[in-house]
């Protein structure tokens, strides 16, 4: 249920950005891979243990294993990225 509402999500921001393109809206889905919140955090501890898995194992092996990064993202990540798509620099990023 949760890819086919994430592929929901990014459809819908396809069409609506190509409706609105030539109005000054932008239309933009943030879509990160793991962002590293307090529910994350609380998510590896109760990962390793329910799996008796060490805790840096969790995080390399099950969080991170299909982040092609490879890390976290953080919270400031997300926060910038949203300031920049708000900003007046990103009038043509939709």
């Amino acid at each position: 249920a949760y890819n086919a509402a994430k592929h929901g999500v990014a459809g819908f921001t396809k069409t609506v950005a190509l409706e609105v393109a030539t109005t000054g809206v932008t239309v933009n889905a943030i879509c990160p891979g793991y962002v590293l919140t307090d529910l994350v955090k609380n998510q590896i501890e109760d990962t390793a243990r329910i799996r008796g898995m060490p805790r840096e194992e969790v995080i390399s092996k099950v969080l991170l294993a299909d982040q092609p990064t490879k890390r976290f993202v953080e919270t400031t990540e997300v926060a910038n990225l949203v300031l920049h798509l708000c900003g007046p620099h990103s009038g043509s990023i939709t």
